[in-house]
């Protein structure tokens, strides 16, 4: 059984590989059309981790401040913010901060196995 060449660097003469420039091909470097989808493909991935990262932070933050000082905001009507006290509005506060810990926790989960995929990936 004979096995087909990947495309890929160190192959430049296969017709699934592509030149990028007229220099690369002088030094027998090509690109799979593969390889650069992928590489979009970990960057993309790697920007969404980092923005649900960043959205963790942002929910962790207020559940830290909504705790410790027994009042937690919550987005009004419009662009108003609403202030439940846990003293005054105990099921309010207390819907709130389970709120957003879900949401911490959901945006935590999402940024890990987000990053798991882009570093199972590299392993193979």
């Amino acid at each position: 059984m004979s096995r087909r060449p990947e495309a890929g660097i160190g192959n430049p003469g296969n017709a699934e590989s592509i030149e990028s420039d007229p220099i690369d091909s002088l030094f027998g470097v090509s690109l799979n059309s593969n390889t650069l989808g992928r590489n979009r493909n970990h960057l993309e991935n790697a920007v969404i981790a980092t923005f649900f990262f960043a959205l963790a932070v942002v929910f962790i933050w207020l559940l830290f401040k909504g705790y410790s000082t027994q009042e937690i905001m919550a987005r009004g009507w419009g662009i108003q913010v609403r202030i439940y006290r846990r003293s005054s509005e105990p099921i309010m506060y207390w819907a709130t901060f389970w709120m957003y810990l879900v949401i911490a926790v959901i945006c935590v989960v999402v940024g890990i196995l987000l990053t798991l995929k882009i570093v199972a990936t590299h392993a193979t």
